[in-house]
């Protein structure tokens, strides 16, 4: 016996159809509004965040630490080129020995830093050229001191208003540099 009131299973399936696919079509609406809200809204707040805090780090280094680091900057622009982030390593490289160390304080990131002025100072020899304590340093005799150490191929050291300067050869490179310097210097 069949019941007059219920019609046919699927004459209601597709009866219900529609509204199944609004449903699902309303889920998928609501997953790419959690989609954005969570990577695209928060997450761009949250790297806005941690750049600013970036940011922030790196100038926090550069004026404790500036005095000691600008004085390399042109022997770094020259390996690294000329929009290397000098600070901005320095503070991943920071970050880092941080994050591996649970009792991180001041004294070890100076430390820290120290190592590395040490040796940059081992790698380049002293201040670079151009940078503020070699130019202080320009004298004639400072001038001769470097280059009796070009000729001879020894070091030789000049003491002039307080400021040691140690004149060592030059690489072919450095010399080069040193005649495009001057050459341009003329004009």
């Amino acid at each position: 016996m069949s019941d007059v009131n219920h019609t046919d299973q699927t004459q209601d399936l597709a009866m219900l159809q529609p509204l199944v696919d609004a449903v699902v079509q309303l889920a998928e609406r609501l997953q790419q509004l959690e989609t954005f809200v969570h990577e695209d809204f928060v997450g761009g707040i949250k790297k806005l965040y941690q750049t600013n805090v970036r940011n922030e780090g790196i100038d926090g280094l550069k004026s404790k630490y500036g005095d000691q680091i600008d004085q390399f900057a042109p022997n770094i622009s020259s390996l690294f080129g000329p929009d290397y982030d000098t600070y901005g390593q320095l503070h991943d490289h920071l970050q880092n020995l941080k994050a591996g160390d649970g009792e991180w304080n001041d004294e070890k990131e100076g430390g820290a830093v120290s190592d590395l002025v040490s040796k940059l100072k081992g790698a380049f020899g002293g201040p670079a050229e151009g940078s503020p304590e070699e130019e202080a340093a320009e004298s004639p005799e400072a001038e001769a001191a470097e280059q009796a150490a070009i000729e001879t191929g020894k070091p030789v050291a000049v003491k002039k208003e307080a400021i040691t300067v140690a004149a060592k050869p030059m690489s072919d490179k450095e010399k080069l540099i040193k005649q495009v310097l001057a050459v341009k210097n003329r004009k």
